[in-house]
Parts: structure tokens; C-alpha cells; sequence
């Protein structure tokens, strides 16, 4: 799942993934948190993983609050 959205960093899109190793029951979820920086063609990632399933919640709005936490400084070239 990818979501489109808009962070102090700038203009972002978190995407979710969920992995279950083969022959496991543990899934494991995935928070990539990409933000573009307006005034360069680069981007920050913002990674956060987890099979602690209880926390799953938690750890979602953690990922948000260090994501929307970053900010870029763009020097002189």
C-alpha cells in the first residue's frame, strides 16, 4: 500500500508492506516513509520494521512523528 501526503520535509509517500518468511507464521510489516524535499531531486528515507504485531499501531504513529521530525538544509553548490 503506498499513501501520498505531506510532511514538514515536504511532499511524502509512506508505503506499508507485510512479509511472512516461508513457512512462518511471523509477519512482519514495513513503514518506508519516502519524502522529496522541494529544491532538489533528492529524497530522505524514513525506514521503520517490525513483527511485534501488538505494536503494529504504535509503531505506525512513531514512524509518523519521526518522519514529519526530519528536516532538509540545502547548502550552497
Amino acid at each position: 500500500m503506498a499513501l501520498p501526503g505531506s510532511l514538514t520535509a515536504g511532499e511524502a509517500v509512506l508505503q506499508i508492506v507485510d512479509t511472512a518468511r516461508r513457512f512462518r507464521r511471523r509477519i512482519c510489516r514495513e513503514w518506508s516513509w519516502f519524502i522529496l524535499p522541494p529544491g532538489t531531486h533528492d529524497l530522505v528515507l524514513v525506514h521503520v520494521e517490525s513483527s511485534a504485531v501488538a505494536h503494529f499501531d504504535e509503531l505506525a504513529d512513531m514512524s509518523t512523528d519521526i518522519a514529519n521530525s526530519v528536516t532538509v538544509t540545502l547548502e550552497p553548490a
